[in-house]
């Protein structure tokens, strides 16, 4: 399911709109069960990406040239790029090292190891303090979702998040593992979020902000 905010109203009717930054907006009866209103989202796909490639037409977004000196985001931070005759990946002080065959390739397979790393890292003491259990962790190139978590409580990543803030990296993570607890997104879930990550609003919102990392790699 594609993020979107949702706005519950005295009304009889959904509306659904997007911003200049194509951030969905969703305005539902107070009532609605929230599976109707994602269904309701699911059933304007097409609506959706042709709406977002008309604002995309008319605010071109950000790119990566994977130039030398172009800055590279990597948790919330951007370097400058510098080639080097190695295969390998390396960050240090304010560089990032790529190898220059290749370069795409090689940066996308060090951001799903080093997303992967961080994700492991915090996942056990969530899951502990939550008391529920993930069955398997992946990193995919998902363009419309930072993660998600399927019937089995698999969570998944995409590897387009380690280029944000490590604090919008563990709400993602804390709203993964809540899945485990809340099948949807019901009051109940928000609380449990909350519970976890107090700052999800603030997380929230920049995510939003940056939605674009996912069409520039």
């Amino acid at each position: 399911m594609q993020p979107y905010t949702l706005i519950r109203r005295q009304r009889k009717t959904l509306a659904m709109k997007l911003d200049k930054d194509g951030n969905i907006t969703v305005i539902a009866p107070l009532y609605l069960p929230q599976l109707e209103i994602e269904a309701f989202i699911l059933a304007h796909t097409d609506w959706l990406t042709k709406k977002r490639a008309e604002l995309a037409a008319k605010n071109p977004l950000p790119s990566l040239t994977l130039s030398e000196g172009e800055k590279i985001p990597f948790f919330g931070k951007e370097y400058a790029l510098y080639f080097w005759s190695k295969r390998s990946v390396k960050v240090q002080q304010d560089y990032i090292y790529l190898p220059k065959a290749n370069a795409k390739n090689a940066l996308i397979s060090f951001y799903r190891k080093a997303l992967k790393e961080y994700i492991l890292s915090k996942i056990p003491d969530y899951a502990q303090t939550m008391g529920v259990q993930p069955t398997k962790i992946r990193i995919n190139s998902a363009r419309t979702r930072w993660g998600s978590c399927s019937v089995n409580d698999a969570l998944n990543f995409s590897y387009h998040l380690v280029m944000c803030d490590q604090f919008a990296v563990q709400y993602v993570v804390i709203h993964e593992l809540c899945h485990i607890l809340h099948k949807n997104h019901s009051q109940a879930f928000w609380n449990t979020v909350a519970a976890y990550c107090p700052d999800y609003k603030a997380a929230k919102h920049y995510l939003k902000q940056k939605l674009y990392y996912m069409e520039i790699l």
